[in-house]
Order: structure tokens, then sequence, then C-alpha cells
């Protein structure tokens, strides 16, 4: 599975949203500017995760994205879901028993591809973007110069 470039900017766009907190409503060219995001690009996206219902729109002069939960609230499962769709790290998972597959009923890599399946899940469901936000400000303090002598 290859996370495409339309879902990364998602991701990234999400998190710009929740960098900047849950009451302020962030522009496109905000988002942008700041995730070097192309504009006509990221509207779609935003249109995409606002009919999600992860986002929500203000219109007007003042208008833009805001995230409608908390970023605890919200995972990279959930964004890469509705953009991409289901991940699946192979084609056996989509249709169980309806493929043509005809090593289906014996596979030997099946229980090691459901092993994978899970574990993968179990990361993208349980990341949240509060999260990468605490990662983030740990970096950053990290990298912070110090100045005591």
């Amino acid at each position: 599975m290859i996370i495409g470039t339309k879902c990364q900017y998602a991701l990234r766009a999400v998190f710009e949203i929740c960098r900047n907190g849950s009451s302020r409503v962030l522009t496109i060219a905000e988002i942008s500017r700041s995730q070097h995001i192309p504009q006509r690009y990221l509207e779609a996206i935003l249109n995409q995760l606002q009919k999600g219902g992860l986002l929500e729109a203000q219109r007007g002069r003042a208008g833009g994205y805001r995230l409608v939960r908390e970023p605890g609230k919200v995972t990279l499962g959930e964004v890469i879901r509705l953009i991409d769709g289901p991940i699946r790290m192979v084609s056996c998972f989509d249709q169980p028993g309806a493929n043509d597959c005809p090593m289906s009923p014996d596979c030997v890599f099946l229980p090691t591809w459901t092993e994978v399946q899970k574990s993968m899940d179990r990361v993208l469901d349980t990341t949240t973007f509060a999260q990468l936000l605490e990662r983030e400000r740990e970096k950053s303090s990290r990298l912070a110069t110090d100045f005591v002598i």
C-alpha cells in the first residue's frame, strides 16, 4: 500500500488546521503556504474532507476551514480512508473468498497478510492528530538552542 500525494496533502492539511487550534478558521491560502500544497489541489481535498464530516467550512471574507472535532478524536486512519478508501495491503482483503486466486482456500501467506493488516490498522487507527502535535512540540523543544552557561 502506498499513500498517494493527495492523501499526504490531506493529512498535512488536517495537521495544519489542528496546529492552529480548533477555534481558528484557516484559509486555503494559509494552509497551502504553510504545508507547500498547491491551492487548487488543496481546495478539492478540503471539500472532500468537509463532505466526509471531518471539516467545517466558513464562508465569506473571514472564511476558511476548521476541524469539527478535537485533534485527539481524529486519527490518521480516518483521514486516509476518507481520501483513499479502504486501507488494504493485498487485494485478498477486498472481497474475501470472492477473488480469483486459486490459492485462496489454502493460502500460506494469508495469515501473515492478516497479521500485517491488523498491525497497520491498529497504528493508523490509534494515532491521533493530538499525538502528532505532541511529537512536533517534543521535537521543537529538543532542537531549541540552550544559551545557559
